[in-house]
C-alpha cells in the first residue's frame, strides 16, 4: 500500500471516530435536555396546582429529579421552558446532521472498497463497523404518536426563535433544507428547490405558510 493510501486510511479512520464521539456527545447532551423539559414541565403544573411558596411547602418535592425549579414563578418557568425547548430541537438538528455525515462517510468507504476490488486506483478506508454506529432512535412528538421529520425539526426552532417571512425562508435554507420533492415536480409552477426563491412566489409562499400553521398547531400544549 502506498504513503498516500495509508495517509488517507488514517484520515478516514480519524474522521469517522470524530464524528461517532461528536453523535455521542450530542446524545448526551440531548437527554439531559429532555431531562430537564421533563422538570420543567413537572414544576409548572405542581406551582399551578398547589399555588404559592407556602401551599407547595406542605408538600414534598418531586424526588423525580434533582432540581424541580419549586421555588420558580410560572413566568420564570416558561421563559425557561421555551428557552429548553429550543436548545433541544437545536441539538436534534445538529444530531441528525452528524448521523448524516457519518452514512455518507460510511458508505463512500463501501463505495472506495468496491473500487479498489476492480483495480481502480482509489484511496483504500475500511468500512464502519455496526458496533461503531452509536444507536440512532426516532425522535418522537411529546404524545409519543408521531416521528418528527428534521424538517418539521427546523420549522419548529424557526418558530420559537420568532422566524418570519424571509427570514423564515432563510433559515430552513440555513437548515440544508429543500423545498418538498412533491412541489418542486409540480407541471403546472414547479417550486424552486431554495425556500427564499420560492417564498418571492405567491402560490409557494402561501404553501410555505400553511405548512408552517400545522406546524405551530401541533405544537400548542
Amino acid at each position: 500500500m502506498s504513503r498516500t493510501r495509508k495517509r488517507n486510511v488514517r484520515l478516514g479512520q480519524i474522521s469517522r471516530e470524530y464524528t461517532a464521539a461528536k453523535i455521542q456527545l450530542l446524545n448526551s447532551l440531548k437527554q439531559e435536555s429532555e431531562k430537564r423539559i421533563r422538570a420543567l414541565e413537572t414544576a409548572r403544573s405542581r406551582v399551578a396546582f398547589l399555588g404559592g411558596p407556602q401551599e407547595r411547602a406542605a408538600h414534598p418535592r418531586d424526588l423525580m429529579f434533582s432540581d424541580c425549579f419549586d421555588d420558580w414563578t410560572i413566568p420564570r418557568i416558561e421563559r425557561e421552558l421555551r428557552r429548553e425547548r429550543e436548545r433541544f430541537e437545536d441539538l436534534l438538528l445538529k444530531l441528525l446532521s452528524a448521523q448524516e455525515r457519518l452514512q455518507d462517510r460510511t458508505n463512500r468507504n463501501h463505495q472506495a472498497l468496491d473500487s479498489l476490488k476492480s483495480s481502480q486506483p482509489l484511496p483504500v478506508v475500511e468500512p464502519l463497523a455496526a458496533s461503531e454506529l452509536p444507536p440512532c432512535k426516532n425522535q418522537k412528538s411529546r404524545k409519543g404518536s408521531t416521528p418528527f421529520t428534521r424538517r418539521e425539526i427546523a420549522i419548529r426552532a424557526a418558530i420559537r426563535k420568532g422566524k418570519k417571512g424571509l427570514d423564515y425562508a432563510s433559515y430552513l435554507d440555513d437548515s440544508e433544507q429543500d423545498t418538498w420533492e412533491r412541489w418542486q415536480k409540480n407541471k403546472n409552477n414547479p417550486c424552486p428547490k431554495r425556500h427564499i426563491d420560492a417564498y418571492k412566489d405567491p402560490y409557494w409562499r402561501q404553501q410555505m405558510q400553511r405548512e408552517k400553521s400545522r406546524v405551530a398547531a401541533r405544537m400548542k400544549p
